[in-house]
């Protein structure tokens, strides 16, 4: 019943911008357009009457309670798709009613009943944009019964026109991510009666790997917007019957995805990504998302990266955003792959960068890395910062190291009684460095002072992307704690912090 009415919502579309909308077909004979009931007016034996109507005027719904309105139900998902303004339309013949139309107001059918021997005929629009088409069709016969009530029978699309043809003389007409735009059209708006020609496209070897993706993605998203989730375990599941890599990623990303289709994916990814020989590759192989923490992805993890390196390992779990342990971490970044272990790594890794720090792996990078994180740290993990910076040359790469450590501790007032010693203690050299680190801190003083040390025309560049000479780290770390930048620039110098 749910995926009807995801179908339904579709039916209703014909709304504001008719004149850009797909072509309109009648497949019934029905006054496909206002002007065509109009001209059915005989007066005084046949009465045609048109009414502006507001969406949600007559009774709570877009349409009220009308005749016409019976097939949009429920009113919630209706209500999302109906046009704001529409026109109603009731034809009576010597004083019964024998047709009930809603009509945008471009004038075309939206839906209607239409008056039979021993009942109503519903008709209405679907919305087919990758088909090229608003195709108008009988949903459903209804049978009147003396005593009021109804029966009603569904009437299939594919008795009246046959639209799986048309789809699949226009997919052979489409390529890559086309294809399953036109697929999971076929699936959601017809009721049900193109699943068959969907899933046969989707366990073809040939079909694209985009192609497979989109389905996924537009079946999985239909759940988060509508909370239809008994076509996905179907399609994803054809969708992944020949693993490829968008296919892989989208389905990671469907929180409603089978348990069994999610292990498959991890395990494809997870055998890709080790192999990967750099970050960008291997950012290209990871889904771009929240990925929903499963037990069945982390069983096609570690059953995948049996066949791994150690390194390929986490880089592997670092991309599907996995756990990984600092130990391999660490042994990780010494690797050959380091770089592209550095790069899958999340910058509030708080745990793993500190033990990177500790034991001096790539440590000008990790406090790079850290400079775009936001920690909460302990006063030892405040002077594994410190000490990791202060191991850095004093060059452009070091600079902007040292930038990285201060943007890490600037949340860590609390621990500067603690690290005043060591902070106080360095060696003339680095003294800049660690008036920086207490300004970060917290220490006024110091970094009104700071402020003062700036040479000339060094506050006019108040903008700075990265990190080159220590006075450009002095100005980023006074702009950080609050220093005005237009005083700065001007001249003021203290006078901006105060």
């Amino acid at each position: 019943m749910r995926l009807m009415l995801i179908a339904v919502t579709s039916l209703v579309l014909a709304s504001c911008c008719v004149r850009c909308s797909p072509e309109q077909k009648s497949y019934v004979d029905v006054p496909a357009k206002l002007d065509d009931v109009k001209a059915l007016a005989r007066p005084p034996d046949v009465l045609v009457t048109v009414e502006r109507k507001l969406k949600g005027s007559g009774g709570g719904g877009g349409c009220g309670h009308s005749a016409a309105c019976v097939i949009l139900l429920p009113l919630i998902v209706y209500e999302l798709a109906f046009p704001e303004k529409y026109d109603e339309v009731t034809v009576t013949t010597k004083g019964e009613t024998t047709f009930h139309g809603l009509y945008s107001t471009s004038g075309d059918l939206l839906s209607a009943r239409t008056k039979t021997d021993d009942g109503w005929r519903e008709l209405a629009q679907l919305d087919l944009p990758e088909l090229g088409q608003r195709a108008i069709v009988e949903r459903a016969k209804v049978t009147t019964f003396s005593d009021g009530g109804e029966a009603r029978s569904p009437t299939t699309i594919q008795s009246q026109v046959d639209l799986i043809a048309q789809y699949r003389a226009m997919l052979a007409k489409r390529t890559g991510e086309k294809r399953g735009r036109l697929l999971t059209e076929a699936s959601s708006r017809l009721d049900g009666e193109g699943d068959a020609f969907v899933l046969e496209q989707l366990v073809n070897a040939d079909e694209p790997d985009e192609s497979r993706a989109r389905v996924i993605r537009d079946v999985c998203g239909a759940t988060v917007r509508d909370g239809a989730t008994s076509k996905v375990p179907t399609l994803v599941a054809a969708a992944m019957t020949h693993p490829s890599v968008e296919a892989a990623k989208e389905t990671l990303l469907c929180e409603s995805a089978p348990g069994g289709v999610v292990k498959t994916a991890a395990s494809f990814l997870t055998a890709k990504l080790c192999d990967a020989k750099s970050g960008g590759e291997a950012r290209k192989l990871a889904p771009v998302g929240r990925i929903e923490h499963r037990l069945e992805l982390t069983a096609g993890v570690d059953d995948a990266i049996n066949g791994c390196t150690p390194e390929g390992a986490v880089i592997a779990r670092l991309a599907l955003g996995e756990t990984v342990s600092t130990e391999a971490w660490v042994a990780a970044l010494r690797s050959a792959r380091g770089d592209t272990v550095l790069t899958l790594t999340n910058p509030n890794e708080q745990t793993l960068i500190v033990a990177a720090l500790e034991a001096d792996v790539k440590t000008h990078d990790v406090l790079v890395l850290a400079g775009n994180g936001r920690f909460t740290l302990t006063e030892r993990e405040a002077r594994v910062f410190v000490q990791a910076a202060l191991r850095t040359k004093r060059d452009a790469a070091g600079w902007s190291a040292r930038a990285g450590a201060a943007m890490a501790l600037s949340d860590a007032q609390s621990t500067r009684p603690a690290l005043q010693p060591l902070l106080g203690g360095v060696s003339k050299p680095d003294q800049r460095t660690a008036q920086v680190f207490q300004a970060i801190l917290g220490d006024t003083v110091v970094r009104d002072a700071l402020a003062d040390t700036l040479p000339p025309g060094t506050s006019k560049r108040f903008l700075i992307s990265s990190i080159g000479t220590e006075d450009e780290l002095v100005l980023q770390m006074l702009l950080e704690r609050g220093c005005r930048a237009h005083d700065l620039s001007t001249g003021h110098k203290s006078g901006a912090c105060h």
